[in-house]
């Protein structure tokens, strides 16, 4: 009994610690928060300093809705001199968090392009997209109302806003967990039309097999009619001629 029970513990463990990976993509302009936002996340932690990402990359071991997920995150360059590696890491990823300052109202003129990126990539996939407003702990600095933020949301169709401060750590775990949910129905989403298109096609081999198996019969059933008439027509020749004989071979000659 005790071995069963460690059996059977052993695979609850084993089941409860499969871990699905999630590759997400954090774009944005330089200086918006993007490493704070991350760094907020995964390390639960917050530098005054700013300096400069060329390419990171972090994983968080995130559970969400009762499953555990290792998130791996990529941090991109914001600036034009350091984002040569931007179109790579989006390629590889599955989900994209496109950051803009609310205290810079140039980096908010940029979400197009962010887009532009992912669909240069992705073509007509349309991708699981969380658009996010940071540095809200700002207020005195801010240039950029919630209302403007709605309405450029509304505009380049990414209805999933958010405000954050990674500082107060304001909304950042409901970005992952947004994101998340959003590539997980996507997957489902997909997963149901593979099926349904692969139902589609093994219904439509079946009825190909069944026409040519239909198509096989009759050749078959046709060569055997004739070998049963050139049987028929040797016996014939080999009998003595009649009037009944001469005119089965007349009609035979029919076919």
């Amino acid at each position: 009994m005790l071995k069963k029970y460690l059996m059977k513990t052993k695979d609850v463990y084993s089941v409860a610690n499969q871990k699905k990976e999630v590759k997400i993509c954090v774009l944005g302009d330089a200086n918006v928060g993007k490493t704070n936002f991350i760094n907020q996340f995964t390390k639960s932690s917050f530098n005054e300093d700013y300096t400069p990402t060329i390419e990171s990359r972090q994983n968080k071991l995130f559970k969400f809705s009762g499953k555990q997920y290792q998130i791996q995150i990529y941090d991109t360059a914001g600036s034009k001199e350091l984002n040569l590696f931007v179109s790579d890491s989006i390629s590889q990823c599955e989900g994209f968090i496109i950051i803009y300052s609310l205290t810079d109202r140039n980096s908010i003129l940029r979400i197009q392009h962010y887009k532009t990126l992912i669909k240069n990539i992705f073509k007509e996939v349309e991708m699981p997209i969380v658009l996010v407003g940071t540095k809200m702990d700002l207020n005195k600095q801010i240039a950029i109302t919630k209302n403007e933020c709605k309405t450029t949301s509304f505009n380049h169709n990414i209805p999933n806003l958010f405000f954050t401060s990674a500082k107060s750590k304001e909304s950042i775990v409901p970005v992952f967990k947004k994101l998340v949910d959003m590539i997980v129905l996507k997957e489902r989403k997909v997963k149901k039309e593979t099926e349904s298109n692969n139902i589609r096609i093994n219904h439509i081999n079946q009825i190909h097999k069944q026409k040519q198996s239909q198509q096989l019969q009759q050749q078959q059933q046709t060569i055997k009619n004739q070998s049963n008439n050139e049987k028929l027509k040797a016996r014939l020749d080999n009998k003595p001629r009649s009037a009944s004989t001469i005119r089965m071979k007349k009609y035979l000659k029919l076919f």
